[in-house]
């Protein structure tokens, strides 16, 4: 994994033109495209070394996991609530933990419902595919999401999501928005701070929700956070163990009183999710 996902930065660097200023980040290190290109094995490099030298612990259920979340400061010009800030932390930890290696598809299935993915619709139609390929054992749309965030893994050969995480420079970064917004992969690569390789999954559902309510004229609270990741040791590559940023975009949703993920940007050569498809 670990050499196809340098291949895929390199490929990065020679296709991107943005021209934005680069903004610091992972430890003053700034992955902005407009570089010379006879710098790429030395940028590269030195981002190899940053998030290899960062200290990592295990994403697994427990105190450990739930006091990093605790200390990730919040930050930006929006307050939120003590209980919005609580319901952050527990959706990062019920979000790590559901695609962790301590996982099961049980747990995944279950945060995608908490997620709000009920839409029956959407259900229906991933009912029908499923059972096209002989895949499904149930009709609840629990066992549906269930079945469906099994394929999805199988198919691209692993059986987990996350191993290890570091919250250095991690932060929550709160904003409220009052018009339509760019999406969050815009919004990173507008300011330099696009992963390379980057991909982009949406929560379709709770994306037109939001869209919906700024374009009636509420305001809309949003909450946005990196961190690293480093995959289990056994799904290594003989050439170690593969580290890379994800980048998460949050909404508050009033009606139900809880955060919401609108957008992940994550790099080309990890497992994807089952929200996009739903």
């Amino acid at each position: 994994m670990k050499t196809l996902y340098f291949a895929l930065i390199a490929a990065w660097f020679v296709a991107a033109s943005v021209s934005a200023e680069p903004k610091a980040r992972y430890g003053g290190y700034s992955m902005h495209p407009s570089m010379p290109l006879d710098s790429l094995q030395v940028v590269l490099q030195a981002f190899h070394d940053y998030v290899n030298s960062l200290e990592m612990i295990n994403v697994e259920a427990g105190a450990e996991l739930q006091q990093a979340i605790a200390a990730i400061p919040v930050k930006g010009d929006t307050p939120i609530t003590p209980e919005q800030e609580a319901d952050l932390h527990t959706w990062l930890y019920d979000f790590l933990v559901a695609f962790s290696v301590s996982s099961s598809d049980s747990l995944a299935a279950a945060f995608y419902l908490r997620e709000g993915v009920n839409n029956p619709e959407a259900i229906e139609k991933l009912k029908d595919q499923l059972a096209s390929k002989g895949l499904l054992k149930g009709e609840t749309p629990l066992a549906i999401l269930k079945a469906g965030h099994r394929q999805l893994i199988d198919n691209n050969g692993y059986d987990y999501y996350f191993g290890k995480i570091s919250f250095f420079d991690s932060a929550f970064e709160v904003s409220e928005k009052q018009t339509e917004n760019n999406s969050y992969f815009e919004s990173l690569r507008v300011s330099g701070m696009l992963p390379p390789a980057a991909a982009s999954s949406n929560f379709s559902k709770m994306k037109s929700e939001v869209q919906e309510h700024l374009q009636a004229g509420k305001p809309q609270t949003f909450v946005e956070v990196m961190f690293i990741v480093e995959e289990p040791e056994e799904f290594a590559s003989l050439e170690g163990v593969a580290r890379i940023p994800f980048f998460f975009r949050m909404a508050w949703d009033p009606d139900k009183a809880m955060w919401r993920h609108v957008e992940i940007v994550y790099c080309l050569g990890t497992p994807y999710f089952l929200f996009t498809y739903i």
